[in-house]
């Protein structure tokens, strides 16, 4: 039996973390309108003054919110340590995007980090079922 060549395998997982990071942003842009109507009439967000009535803070804060959810479920399914790393670094970018804007509530960081905390059990408990029915996927 052949062994696979070591730089293969980490190209194999550079790629695969890189094709979860297109998936989770193309989702989060598909899902930043409900996630907006979440933030409007849940989390008490208000658009704040643009030039000429005109802004792309609710584009941007509206994508943050499903952005830390998937990106919790996605690498936390995969669950290396590096994974964790990284939806650190996603939720630090959120909460850094949230507190850039002048309109942001509390109940809107504490829904950022209900979200990664949510998206963490999902995969986890995904993680789990992968490593109890798929155990010779390697990832």
């Amino acid at each position: 039996m052949a062994q696979k060549h070591p730089v293969a395998i980490v190209a194999w997982k550079i790629l695969l973390r890189i094709v979860l990071f297109c998936m989770m942003v193309y989702l989060a842009a598909y899902e930043s309108v409900f996630a907006l109507n979440i933030l409007w009439n849940y989390l008490g967000y208000v658009t704040p003054e643009g030039f000429f009535g005109f802004t792309f803070t609710d584009d941007f804060v509206s994508v943050e919110l499903p952005l830390v959810l998937f990106g919790s479920i996605f690498f936390g399914v995969l669950g290396k340590k590096i994974d964790y790393i990284l939806i650190f670094l996603i939720l630090l970018q959120a909460l850094w995007e949230y507190n850039s804007t002048s309109t942001v509530t509390y109940g809107m960081f504490w829904g950022l980090v209900g979200a990664a905390i949510i998206g963490n059990v999902i995969g986890l408990i995904l993680k789990l079922l992968r490593q109890r029915f798929l155990p010779k996927l390697v990832v």
